[in-house]
């Protein structure tokens, strides 16, 4: 199996932010480690501007992971996209992305 660079992961989770959910995504953090199956797995955390968008962005949280999976299958990665939009009154709270 092809290991994506986090660098790269950042940028496919930004761009299936933007197609996705607009230009109200502030940041992108990503994180590769294990799920609780020990399978490698990435915990992507997407920045909105407001909290009622961080509710509403919920709702969009299942098209972005299909288009980050597709993405990362394209690339012959098969590790699995967990998913996190987080307003900003939550983000300094988040803790690791493994929490998620």
């Amino acid at each position: 199996m092809v290991q994506v660079s986090e660098q790269s992961l950042k940028e496919i989770g930004e761009t299936a932010a933007r197609e996705i959910m607009g230009a109200g995504v502030e940041e992108v953090e990503v994180k590769a480690s294990l799920d609780h199956a020990g399978e490698p797995a990435y915990f992507f955390t997407f920045l909105v501007e407001q909290e009622g968008e961080a509710r509403r962005a919920a709702l969009k949280r299942a098209r972005l992971g299909r288009k980050i999976r597709d993405d990362l299958l394209s690339l012959g990665d098969e590790a699995y996209p967990f998913i996190r939009v987080l307003g900003r009154d939550d983000w300094g709270k988040r803790g690791t992305p493994q929490s998620a």
